[in-house]
């Protein structure tokens, strides 16, 4: 049997006449499960059943007046996905935390580097420099406004000469605006470093891995791939913002320091964080299998077997 994976844009019922009758109907799995709840439920019930991935929780914390009345809409129509279509509506969780109940699934985080990669991309780092700082510190992945580099900027420029900061990722804003919100850092003399691009899985893992600090100052609430790829580095993380990255600093045995999304408050999370002593280490990957194996198996509800997905 197999399992869809939706990408593009098509309704409920476009849907249901493209998959077989149902005597040969196959489960859909919604990979990103939030933008199709309603549509799911008003819709008629797809043969084979459904399962959806929600990213973002109901109940994460936002500063929108409207956020009772949302989260009370979105917990409705998962539970009628439940209760009345007899779908799987599944939620994604940071991958450090403890598991969350039946329908908690964790963010699958994998890591590829090892302690030769940390060294070579640290020599690159000072060869692009005059000062060679101590310390580095890192923003990695898409490079835009919910980063919130300026934060990261001004922190990193306030500890001095020990620390240079490493941005890394494609660019979400224009480059010119990116410079702008390094400004601070470069005036400062702080030594930065700006790797553009899209990065291949082992470049990003590397990074991670070189850094002495990775900073997640995110303003949106849902769990964070990079602290949870980063903690699995044994790299510290200096959290900020987002209350689901405090609840994640909170599962992380002191490998995540989490602050209010202030900029002093950020450099006192880094200078706390470099002091302790860190090795990189092998460990264990957070599972990948157990994030497929629940994603691709059937409810009982519906007496099917799992079979293999096609993306």
């Amino acid at each position: 049997m197999q399992i869809i994976y939706l990408g593009g844009r098509i309704s409920v019922r476009g849907l249901a006449k493209m998959l077989p009758s149902s005597s040969e109907a196959m489960p859909v799995v919604f990979s990103e499960g939030d933008s199709w709840l309603a549509k799911l439920l008003f819709s008629p019930r797809l043969h084979g059943g459904a399962t959806a991935l929600i990213m973002r929780k109901p109940n994460a914390v936002s500063d929108s007046l409207c956020r009772p009345a949302r989260i009370a809409a979105k917990s409705a129509l998962i539970w009628g996905l439940r209760a009345v279509r007899r779908y799987q509506v599944f939620l994604l969780q940071d991958a450090i935390s403890s598991p969350g109940g039946k329908w908690a699934v964790a963010d699958p985080v994998t890591m590829s580097a090892d302690p030769s990669d940390r060294e070579r991309l640290r020599d690159e780092w000072a060869a692009l420099v005059v000062e060679k700082p101590r310390y580095w510190v890192g923003v990695v992945g898409g490079i835009g406004p919910r980063k919130n580099v300026p934060f990261v900027s001004e922190a990193v420029a306030s500890l001095g000469s020990d620390f240079g900061l490493v941005v890394a990722g494609e660019a979400e804003a224009q480059e010119a605006d990116i410079e702008e919100w390094l400004s601070t850092a470069r005036r400062a003399g702080t030594p930065v470093v700006r790797i553009e691009g899209t990065l291949s899985e082992h470049h990003f893992d590397s990074i991670v891995a070189a850094l002495d600090v990775v900073v997640v100052a995110h303003s949106n609430e849902g769990p964070s791939g990079i602290l949870a790829k980063a903690v699995l580095a044994e790299t510290p993380v200096a959290a900020a913002g987002a209350q689901s990255l405090r609840l994640a600093a909170d599962s992380s045995d002191g490998a995540v320091a989490w602050s209010e999304l202030k900029a002093h408050l950020i450099a006192d999370s880094i200078q706390s964080l470099v002091s302790v002593d860190r090795k990189l280490t092998s460990r264990k990957n957070l599972s990948t299998s157990s994030f497929t194996d629940r994603l691709l198996s059937t409810s009982p509800n519906r007496g099917q077997r799992r079979g293999r997905h096609e993306k």
